[in-house]
C-alpha cells in the first residue's frame, strides 16, 4: 500500500485480472481506487469497449449502393474529363 489514501501498486494477479476487465494497466503500476455506486436493480455494467458495436468493413456497410465500381470505369471518366478540359480550355470544378 502507497502512502496517498487509496493510491495502491498492482501485483500481477489484480493487473491480469484488470486487463481482462478492459482496463490498461500494468503489474507494478500505482493507481488510485475510487468508489462507486452499485448497479440498481436491472442495471448491467458493461465496459464502454464492449458498448461499441464491432466494426464492420466498409465493404459491407455499403454493400446496398450496388456494386463497387470497376477500375476501368475510373480510367474512362478521367479521360472524358481529360477531353472536356481540353476541348473548353477550363478545368472542371
Amino acid at each position: 500500500m502507497s502512502n496517498a489514501a487509496g493510491e495502491i501498486v498492482v501485483d500481477s494477479r489484480l493487473a491480469e485480472e484488470l486487463v481482462r476487465r478492459g482496463v490498461h494497466v500494468h503489474a507494478g503500476d500505482r493507481v488510485r481506487l475510487e468508489l462507486v455506486p452499485a448497479p440498481r436493480p436491472g442495471e448491467d455494467r458493461v465496459a464502454p469497449a464492449e458498448k461499441r458495436p464491432p466494426f464492420r468493413s466498409a465493404e459491407g456497410m455499403l454493400a446496398h449502393l450496388g456494386a463497387a465500381p470497376d477500375l476501368d470505369d475510373y480510367a474512362q471518366a478521367s479521360r472524358l474529363a481529360i477531353a472536356d478540359a481540353e476541348a473548353g480550355g477550363t478545368l472542371p470544378e
